[in-house]
C-alpha cells in the first residue's frame, strides 16, 4: 500500500491515497494529462527525517521530526508522512491543495499486502499457493519490526493520515465512493472496475495471534474503518463541496 499525495484535475481537491494503489495509475494519468507534467516527481523526496519511539502492544507510538530522544531515526520520503511530522518547507509542496480526501482500508488486509509486495518472488509464490506457516512467518518477522523500531513508510496507521482530510473513503467500496465524491465536487474523473485485490485474498491465511496482534496495533484504524462502514454514501461526503 502506498500513502502519497496527488492532485486531481478537479480544482480546489487533491487527495492523500493512504490504500489507493490499487487505482494509482488512473490518477496519475488523469494528472498528467490535465497538466501536462505530474504534480509531484514519485520518488525523488528522501528528505524527511522522524524520531519515533519503539511501539507499544496497543499501538501507542510518539513521532517527532526534531526530537531525537526518540531514539530511532527513520528518512521517509516526503510523500509517506503524515502532514503533521513534515518540515514546513515541504507541507506546502506536498499539500498544495486547500481540501483533500483519504482512502482507507481493512488494517489486515492493508498489512497482508504491504507485507507481500516486499517479499522475495519465492516466498511470494508460496504464499500464492496457500502457504500459510511462511506467510505468517513474515507477517510477525515484520511487525516485531515495527515494535523494536516504531511504524515504518507502508505501515504507518492509517489514523495518522486521516485528520487532515475533509473527506475519507473505504478502499472496500472505493468505485462507489470516489465517483460519488467527483460527481458532487462537479468533477468528470471516474474510476474503472476494480481489480482482484490480493490483500483481500491472503487474509485467510493469517493465524489467530497475528489477527489478534493486528487489531492491538491498529486499533485506531479498526475504529475508523468500522464506524465509516456504517455510513451511507450521502454522510460519507457531507464535507466535500466545490469550493
Amino acid at each position: 500500500m502506498i500513502s502519497t499525495q496527488a492532485g486531481l484535475p478537479c480544482g480546489v481537491w487533491g487527495s492523500h491515497m493512504i490504500a489507493l494503489s490499487e487505482y494509482q495509475g488512473v490518477v496519475d494519468a488523469a494528472r498528467r494529462g490535465a497538466r501536462g507534467r505530474a504534480v509531484q516527481p514519485w520518488g525523488s523526496y528522501w528528505h524527511q527525517k522522524v524520531y519515533a519511539s519503539p511501539i507499544s502492544p496497543d499501538g501507542h507510538q510518539t513521532r517527532s521530526r526534531t526530537d531525537q530522544r526518540m531514539g530511532n531515526m527513520t528518512p521517509l520520503a516526503e510523500w509517506h508522512c503524515p502532514p503533521d511530522i513534515l518540515h514546513p518547507d515541504r507541507r506546502n509542496v506536498m499539500y498544495p491543495y486547500p481540501k483533500t480526501f483519504c482512502v482507507v482500508r481493512d488494517p489486515l488486509a492493508r498489512l497482508a499486502s504491504a507485507v507481500y509486495y516486499q517479499m522475495e518472488n519465492r516466498d511470494r509464490r508460496k504464499a500464492d499457493a496457500g502457504d500459510a506457516a511462511s506467510f505468517n512467518a513474515h507477517i510477525r518477522s515484520r511487525m516485531a519490526m515495527q515494535m523494536r523500531r516504531g511504524h515504518q513508510t507502508f505501515f504507518w496507521p492509517q489514523a495518522y493520515f486521516t485528520p487532515f482530510c475533509d473527506v475519507v473513503l473505504r478502499f472496500e467500496s472505493l468505485k462507489r465512493d470516489f465517483d460519488g465524491l467527483m460527481a458532487k465536487i462537479g468533477c468528470p474523473l471516474r474510476l474503472p472496475p476494480a481489480r482482484e485485490n490480493r490483500g483481500n485474498r491472503l487474509v485467510p491465511l493469517l493465524a489467530d495471534d497475528v489477527v489478534a496482534s493486528v487489531r492491538r496495533m491498529y486499533a485506531e484504524d479498526y475504529a475508523l474503518v468500522e464506524r465509516l462502514a456504517g455510513l451511507d454514501l450521502d454522510d460519507l461526503l457531507a464535507n466535500a463541496t466545490s469550493a
